[in-house]
């Protein structure tokens, strides 16, 4: 977040001409956002997806016995 507000800083030149690059390359800005945003969005499910199910045995045989110690 830091580092695209300081991006915009630096920008600030570039405001008159924001129509301009918004008619000329506003399709391209979207569709480059839109690949990221997705790109992102697949590289932490597929993180997350990993980390969750590594060990799961020993995870479950961990909640097995807890289960156990409490109905005893």
């Amino acid at each position: 977040m830091a580092l695209a507000l300081a991006a915009l800083q630096a920008c600030q030149f570039l405001s008159p001409y924001r129509p301009l690059i918004r008619t000329r390359y506003g399709l391209a800005l979207l569709l480059f956002a839109a690949g990221l945003f997705l790109n992102l969005f697949a590289a932490i499910y597929t993180v997350s997806g990993a980390v969750s199910q590594m060990d799961t045995g020993r995870k479950a045989a961990h909640l097995e016995r807890q289960l156990a110690r409490a109905t005893a």
